[in-house]
């Protein structure tokens, strides 16, 4: 099942809700942006097992060390190939 939400406050709260296995995450979102939603729902102790990937247009090297540092598995910079997402994601 996928779940799509526009900000990090409903991420947030759509995955304390479902306790999803994986969340594919973008740094810049409205209100909460990616890396405090992924701070935040590895701080609560039934979501930190949950797979954070960051899909994002940011490809700096302080924004993909600021993702891992707040927990992120992985960092995916935009645009890629769609086949090539699929098949990285696949080990999650």
């Amino acid at each position: 099942m996928i779940f799509k939400v526009n900000n990090g406050e409903d991420a947030l709260k759509i995955a304390t809700e479902i306790k999803p296995h994986l969340i594919i995450l973008d740094v810049m979102l409205p209100g909460m942006d990616g890396i405090e939603t992924c701070k935040e729902i590895k701080k609560n102790s039934s979501l930190n097992k949950t797979i954070i990937v960051f899909y994002t247009a940011r490809n700096e090297d302080y924004s993909q060390i600021a993702g891992f540092d707040a927990g992120a598995d992985d960092y995916i910079v935009k645009p890629i190939i769609h086949e090539f997402l699929s098949v990285g994601l696949e080990p999650y």
